[in-house]
Parts: structure tokens; C-alpha cells; sequence
């Protein structure tokens, strides 16, 4: 059974109303975009990640800790925009320069599908290698694995 009566892949309603002017706006949004697919992905970063499992649990303790930062900074730039501008439901101006910021965050951040896939990678560089990982990740470069797939010398 759906959860709710929108389309398939939206399981959240935002509710936006400002009480001043009365507008009402209701925006349909998907938890699976906006949380799950940039976490998941940060966990399967880290996990495949060729450091001691030592770190590796530390840097999943930090992933998830940055990437809910990254989740909550979408939802402020989300709501800044929706409250911000020359609409109903404006609750200040941002002013020309900060409206140019506002809309390029909120392309970037919360309109574009591909955000969720890049602000994960740099969060898993933070985290998880270190300098002296480097020549252990770049060692498997140039490798033959056999038809069983062990790695050959």
C-alpha cells in the first residue's frame, strides 16, 4: 500500500505557511533523495575503503555525522529559499548578491539529483585516507587477478 497519494518515490509532505500573508505552499519530497542515497553511499565509501577496520569505524562514526551536517544544510538552503525572495511566502530579501548565492546553492544542493552522489566524496576523502594511504589504494593499479580472482605479482 502507498503511504501517501504522491508519486511513487515521495513519502514526505513539507508544508510551508507564512502566517502574515496566509500563503500556504505544499511541496511533495522523497526521504530516500534527501537522506538515504547520500548515506548509503557514504557507507559503502568507507567500508570498501582498504584501511585497518580500526578506522574504519571511526571514519564511519564521522561519515554519518557529516553527511547528516550535509542532509541538514539542504534543508536550511531548502527553506531559505522558499522563504526568501519575491514570492508569497517570503519572509525577507536576500538581496541581489545573496539571491544569486541562495538560487546557486539551491540548484546545487536541493534541486539537482546528482548533489547526493558528489558532497559524500569529499566528506569520505575527510574521513577515512590518510596521506600514507595513498601508495596502499594506488598499489592495486596495474594488477592481473587470475580467472579466480586472486591478484597476481
Amino acid at each position: 500500500l502507498p503511504l501517501s497519494d504522491f508519486a511513487e518515490g515521495q513519502d514526505t509532505e513539507v508544508v510551508l505557511f507564512n502566517r502574515r500573508t496566509g500563503a500556504e505552499r505544499h511541496i511533495a519530497g522523497g526521504s530516500k533523495l534527501q537522506g538515504f542515497k547520500p548515506t548509503a553511499f557514504i557507507l559503502a565509501l568507507i567500508v570498501a575503503t582498504p584501511i585497518p577496520w580500526s578506522r574504519r569505524w571511526r571514519a564511519v562514526v564521522g561519515g554519518l555525522v557529516l553527511v547528516h551536517a550535509y542532509v541538514a544544510l539542504r534543508m536550511l538552503v531548502f527553506l531559505l529559499a522558499a522563504f526568501g525572495g519575491d514570492n508569497p511566502l517570503a519572509l525577507f530579501s536576500p538581496g541581489p548578491i545573496g539571491g544569486a548565492i541562495l538560487g546557486f546553492l539551491s540548484w546545487f544542493l536541493v534541486l539537482s539529483y546528482t548533489s547526493w552522489l558528489i558532497a559524500p566524496l569529499p566528506i569520505w576523502v575527510l574521513v577515512s585516507l590518510r596521506t600514507s594511504d595513498w601508495p596502499t589504494i594506488l598499489q592495486g593499479r596495474g594488477r592481473k587477478s587470475d580467472a579466480g580472482g586472486h591478484v597476481r605479482s
